[in-house]
């Protein structure tokens, strides 16, 4: 119902004489035709609009009341979702009661159509998720070298259960070509992923996976706690809190692989497997080796 000038309200819904003229029975044609899939887009709005612009000098009601919701609708130069289904429902209003309850079941249907469309949207967006956050990778190990470099020192003053502790690939090491360093979040390296464990943990932050490494524990020694490590490796779209991706670290990068880089150049220098001294050593216990061997063949 919608009130007049003289403050009376008009009918809305048409009647049965109006549904026996022409242009009530044209309104009830185009309005079923643009809601005879229970919903209308836009261009059933505009083929609507077109038809009421054809015939604003008609007085019904119902066409004054339609025309005005759709200037109203269209004075922003857009339309969206909630006012089409607006007008679906203004449509269904000034219908009478017989024909109204058909629109309103196709309403409905299309509705739960869009809900269980949802819902499945839904539930396939979390299982992909569910796949997604799965763990591909996970380990448990003891931080190795922690007798180098003033680690023991950086171990007792920053390390706790339950921190977090972030893995770099250390490329350019002296000793091992699957080196990964294990750092705490002022970039500074507290040892490295023992050898066993570095093959497979270097594979994968080779092929970009997300990852995240907490202490699990720390075995108290005489020098310096030992802290075991919990490391779990994830997909790159794993939306789980704390994961390490793309090399985004909360230290400077560049400045970490730096003074790893520092660590390198000096164990290089003064590795005793190496070097002069180092060949000395080997050629002469190998030459003490053949002696002993001589020796043995003579006395036999």
């Amino acid at each position: 119902m919608r009130e007049n000038k003289s403050g009376h309200k008009k009918r809305l819904s048409l009647t049965k004489n109006q549904l026996l003229t022409d242009i009530g029975a044209e309104l009830v044609s185009i309005c079923n035709q643009i809601t005879e899939d229970g919903v209308i887009n836009e261009d059933e709005l505009s083929e609507l609009k077109s038809w009421l612009d054809e015939n604003s000098n008609s007085e019904l009601p119902s066409i004054e009341f339609l025309t005005h919701l759709i200037n109203g609708f269209l004075k922003d130069g857009k339309v969206t979702k909630d006012e089409l289904t607006y007008l679906y429902r203004s449509i269904e209003s000034i219908l009478p009661i017989e024909m109204r309850s058909t629109l309103v079941l196709k309403r409905r249907d299309f509705e739960k159509l869009q809900k269980d469309q949802l819902k499945a949207i839904d539930r396939e967006l979390k299982a992909k998720q569910r796949e997604n956050n799965r763990v591909l990778v996970s380990c448990r190990y003891p931080v190795a070298g922690i007798n180098y470099h003033d680690r023991i020192e950086l171990i007792n003053e920053f390390v706790g259960e339950n921190d977090d502790l972030f893995l770099v690939r250390d490329k350019s090491n002296y000793f091992s070509k699957t080196a990964v360093r294990i750092c705490l979040r002022n970039g500074h390296s507290i040892g490295f992923v023992p050898e066993e464990y570095s093959k497979q943990i270097s594979k994968c932050l080779d092929k970009n996976l997300a990852h995240k490494s907490i202490v699990l524990r720390l075995y108290v020694g005489k020098k310096s706690d030992l802290p075991i490590i919990h490391s779990e490796f994830y997909l790159p779209e794993a939306k789980i809190e704390g994961l390490i991706r793309n090399d985004v670290y909360p230290f400077d990068l560049s400045l970490a692989l730096k003074e790893i880089s520092i660590e390198n150049e000096y164990d290089r220098k003064n590795d005793s497997r190496r070097g002069p001294v180092g060949r000395r050593n080997k050629e002469t216990g190998c030459l003490v080796f053949l002696i002993l061997i001589i020796v043995t063949l003579l006395i036999a």
